[in-house]
């Protein structure tokens, strides 16, 4: 019987810009360099660039970016019930990355989020 752990993003458009500058969403917008405003294809190579990373940015496509976001905010449920209907079973424990990792930057999210992983463990089988 497969164990199913469901975790996402809360913040979208967080979410939206990450795969804008790693080139993963081209029709939700360009990567492009702050400083010249021209389209780069730096991409997730950003990641290991240092400084000439953090030039990148991400321009994006608000013509469509309300609909984009409203659909992203529905893809949890729609990955539950497509579990679901696979016959897998709804997932044991869903999460976010915000309730995992907040504690990164402040510090007092720090028992929230070990609470989290150790009810992910759990509910993955390991004793905690």
């Amino acid at each position: 019987h497969p164990r199913v752990v469901l975790a996402w993003r809360e913040n979208e458009l967080d979410q939206m810009v990450c795969k804008v500058r790693d080139c993963f969403g081209r029709s939700a917008g360009d990567s492009v360099d702050a400083m010249t405003g021209e389209r780069t294809d730096l991409c997730f190579a950003r990641r290991k660039e240092g400084a000439a990373g953090k030039h990148n940015k991400a321009r994006l496509n608000v013509v469509r970016l309300a609909m984009r976001l409203r659909a992203a905010s529905q893809r949890p449920q729609h990955w539950a019930h497509a579990l679901e209907n696979a016959g897998i079973g709804a997932p044991i424990v869903n999460a976010t990355y915000e309730q995992l990792a907040e504690f990164e930057h402040k510090r007092s999210a720090l028992p929230f989020a070990i609470t989290n992983f150790r009810r992910l463990a759990a509910a993955l089988g390991f004793h905690v």
